[in-house]
């Protein structure tokens, strides 16, 4: 006779694999780590001034997120999301006109500026009026963002940054980013240790 019968080291693994997102969200909460944001007025954004260099206003959607290990908070620091994650981008044309449309920049206006979802007001086709709140960036997203500026940290120089990153290192905007990024990197080494800096970088590696 036969044996079918299949002991549990040998019975298939039907788990399914956790995606990089989720990968590193378990990586955070891991270390304790949780993640508190504000909706901030593009108007009062950095954003709101155009660069420097190119004389562009980077049009975004802005958030000062604080994070807090086993309830203490050790950086806040200000999180921008492109346009492209605001819902008037991704409207249909039927509703909010062609991509640069005027009735999609005005749903777009209220959406960057207030922080919640335009629509439209059925008094009048063209107009728009603010909805739900949109919702603040995922942990995930945010710490994978801030893990890879405190790759700074491994850098010599700001030269040498600078020449990896491909910004001119006799340029005073670069020199701001890299002393930004080293407060960011010396934050979180102070708050989670190298190990956790390495915990969550293995994590969000595919992100």
């Amino acid at each position: 006779m036969t044996d079918t019968t299949t002991t549990a080291a040998h019975a298939p693994d039907n788990t399914p694999e956790l995606t990089p997102t989720q990968k590193t969200e378990a990586a955070a909460a891991a270390l304790g780590i949780t993640m508190r944001a504000e909706f901030v007025p593009f108007s009062r954004s950095r954003h709101a001034k155009p660069d420097p260099e190119t004389g562009k206003m980077w049009k975004s959607l802005n958030w000062s997120v604080t994070l807090e290990r086993n309830g203490v908070a050790f950086l806040t620091t200000d999180y921008g999301q492109g346009a492209g994650h605001a819902p008037a981008t991704n409207a249909p044309v039927r509703t909010h006109g062609g991509r640069n449309s005027i009735l999609r920049d005005q749903a777009l206006t209220i959406e960057i500026e207030q922080g919640r979802q335009a629509v439209q007001w059925h008094g009048g086709s063209n107009s728009f009026l603010p909805g739900k709140p949109l919702p603040a960036p995922s942990i995930a997203d945010v710490i994978y963002g801030l893990v890879a500026d405190a790759s700074v940290i491994d850098y010599a120089s700001f030269e040498v940054w600078a020449a990896e990153y491909g910004y001119d290192a006799d340029s005073r905007r670069a020199e701001k980013i890299y002393r930004a990024c080293m407060g960011t990197a010396l934050q979180l080494r102070a708050a989670i240790g190298e190990a956790g800096i390495e915990a969550i970088r293995a994590a969000s590696e595919d992100m």
